[in-house]
């Protein structure tokens, strides 16, 4: 290899280290992939997909952590490749979630609309049992007591959905369901007893 050959690639390999010293933090990527996680937060998936929020949550920040180990590196040898690739799967992923919540969500509505009924229906049963109840049963002012309970329980569920606690409104929802149900076994008569007068 001649000089000028020699000084040519000895050029070369300076632009490179000099290039690669040049590198710059892929702003851009990180403020989208924070942006995503924040989108995913706003649509409650730390609140209806809780394990899949941690994880995405995760996976920026192991992005984030190659970013900042790449700042830490001497400049040049510093190479953003590995944490670009990190941001946009932390980005997809956040992205995803976000769509999975907002249905995950709009499904709960679902169902705790439904679960309303089932405890009014509940309730309506236990009413219609108590005033067949004989008026000198003893234990009468206290299932009174309970469905009263499970009637307050099934408003504040309503209050519940209104302001969109789904997921609190559901547990509710299915306490006052329970309750009511209790309410009705124990006005209920026995299965022997209900047969035995059908034979009579």
């Amino acid at each position: 290899m001649n000089a000028k050959a020699r000084w040519l690639a000895a050029g070369t390999v300076c632009v490179a280290l000099l290039l690669a010293g040049c590198a710059k933090a892929p702003q851009a990527e990180i403020d989208a992939a924070k942006a995503a996680l924040e989108a995913a937060k706003k649509a409650e998936a730390a609140v209806y997909m809780a394990d899949q929020f941690a994880a995405a949550d995760r996976s920026l920040n192991e992005a984030l952590a190659e970013v900042a180990k790449q700042n830490a590196a001497p400049p040049i040898s510093r190479s953003y490749a590995a944490a670009q690739k990190l941001l946009v799967a932390a980005t997809d992923r956040a992205k995803a979630l976000a769509q999975a919540a907002s249905a995950a969500k709009a499904a709960l509505k679902t169902e705790a609309e439904g679960l309303v009924s089932a405890a009014k229906a509940a309730v309506d049963r236990a009413k219609a049992l108590i005033a067949k109840a004989p008026k000198t049963r003893k234990d009468l002012k206290t299932l009174k007591g309970e469905l009263a309970s499970a009637e307050s329980t099934i408003a504040s569920a309503k209050a519940m959905i209104e302001a969109g606690s789904y997921m609190e409104a559901r547990g509710a929802l299915m306490s006052a369901t329970s309750q009511a149900q209790s309410v009705v076994q124990k006005l209920q008569p026995p299965a022997k007893a209900v047969t035995a007068k059908k034979k009579k």
